[in-house]
């Protein structure tokens, strides 16, 4: 058996273009029908876990969004 190395898989596009709804169809149908591990990291997910993301987006408060998921996505790989 050959160990596989993790891959990552961007998706960049214009906000509620469905990156993140394309992404998580992509992971089940890895996960489901191939058998690979697979995670989706949404920068969306963790803004919504800050207090203060009910005040709107405002790009001086994403420096602590950028820090969770990165660490997300090496934790993952």
């Amino acid at each position: 058996m050959s160990k596989s190395c993790p891959y990552l898989l961007i998706l960049c596009g214009l906000p509620s273009s469905g990156k993140t709804t394309v992404a998580r169809a992509v992971a089940s149908l890895l996960e489901d029908k191939h058998g690979v591990p697979s995670m989706v990291v949404s920068s969306d997910d963790f803004r919504g876990m800050l207090s203060y993301s009910s005040s709107g987006f405002k790009p001086e408060r994403e420096a602590p969004v950028k820090a969770l998921y990165e660490k997300a996505i090496a934790t993952g790989l």
